[in-house]
């Protein structure tokens, strides 16, 4: 924070489910509101997912129900894929992972949130209304493109229907 606060750039890790319950968790640790509303420019959240084995993967068809509790705007020719298991991937259905992330830019709004020791629910909202993409969405467009499952994203994002 001394650092940031004579203007350099300071990159750091913290464990933490979202990028909004970062604030809240350096605020536990010691960290004065007020620094961390003044320096802090933008916090990155990431999780990495299983991408789908392209030798086996297998195509279907949700259920509009399931489509419509998704809650991202899903094209119609969207093929959705799942894990079968190959010889390739070693019955997983699985080969590697990529990333699924957040990235909250920090705002007046949110800076103002902070000073008042507002909690991870909050600042995750406001965060979202000023169009902080969300883990679970940018999970999402891996779905839409075929790169890893549905259920994979909701198992590592913890989203629940």
């Amino acid at each position: 924070i001394r650092s940031a606060l004579t203007g350099h750039l300071v990159f750091t890790t913290l464990h933490t489910n979202n990028a909004a319950s970062s604030l809240p968790r350096l605020i536990d640790m010691g960290v004065e509101p007020f620094l961390l509303a003044s320096t802090m420019d933008t916090i990155i959240s990431q999780r990495l997912v299983r991408i789908l084995c392209d030798k086996c993967r297998e195509g279907y068809s949700p259920t509009s129900e399931l489509i419509e509790n998704i809650g991202v705007a899903v094209p119609e020719d969207t093929i959705f894929y799942r894990a079968k298991g190959c010889q390739e991937c070693n019955d997983t259905g699985y080969k590697g992972r990529t990333v699924i992330y957040e990235i909250m830019k920090m705002n007046e709004l949110l800076r103002k949130l902070v000073l008042t020791k507002t909690g991870s629910d909050t600042l995750a909202d406001a965060a979202k209304k000023s169009s902080m993409e969300t883990m679970y969405e940018t999970g999402i467009k891996k779905v839409i493109s075929g790169i890893t499952s549905l259920e994979e994203v909701i198992s590592t994002t913890r989203t629940v229907f």
